[in-house]
């Protein structure tokens, strides 16, 4: 016996169309940014099906969103419904999921840019052309502190990073900089 539909609020469904919206924006074609939004609200494993019949995508779509999600490692499988159907869910801490969407971003985009700013400093010193090297030299070494903080952010359990990014406007205030 299927699972019956699952039933979004109209909050729920507002932010299901608005999360896809935005996924649209990311690089993330709205119907995966959808399933993705719906799993996170239900908080429970939810089949294609179900997640299908409540967004009105056809099973295949939502099994395409899904495996889309998987690689990037915010949906997870759950346990099998009563009839043997396989169930999906979200990585339920908010925190660890923006840390695994961080981490796909940064393989997919950050990693290339630095290869390409890497190659072309160097080619820049090599050429002689002291003023390009000087500006890629400076964006290269904004990237590599800010991955440098991104990595120690991400090395962190989720109530401490919570805590670490709550501080900062301690920190800067503690530093006697402005706010």
């Amino acid at each position: 016996m299927p699972e019956a539909i699952h039933v979004l609020s109209p909050t729920a469904r507002r932010f299901v169309r608005e999360w896809g919206e935005l996924g649209d924006r990311w690089g993330l074609d709205r119907q995966t940014a959808e399933v993705q939004a719906m799993l996170y609200l239900a908080g429970e494993p939810l089949d294609a099906q179900s997640i299908g019949d409540s967004l009105e995508l056809d099973e295949h779509e939502v099994r395409t969103c899904i495996a889309r999600l998987r690689e990037i490692g915010i949906v997870l499988p759950g346990s099998r419904s009563a009839d043997g159907r396989e169930r999906w869910l979200c990585v339920p801490d908010v925190w660890e999921m923006f840390r695994r969407v961080a981490e796909e971003r940064r393989r997919r985009e950050i990693d290339p840019a630095l290869s390409v700013l890497r190659e072309c400093v160097l080619r820049a010193e090599s050429d002689g052309d002291e003023a390009v090297h000087e500006r890629l030299a400076e964006m290269q070494e904004c990237l590599r502190l800010v991955l440098g903080l991104y990595a120690q952010l991400a090395s962190v359990p989720s109530a401490e990073a919570r805590k670490l990014v709550r501080m900062g406007s301690k920190i800067r205030k503690s530093l006697g900089l402005s706010s």
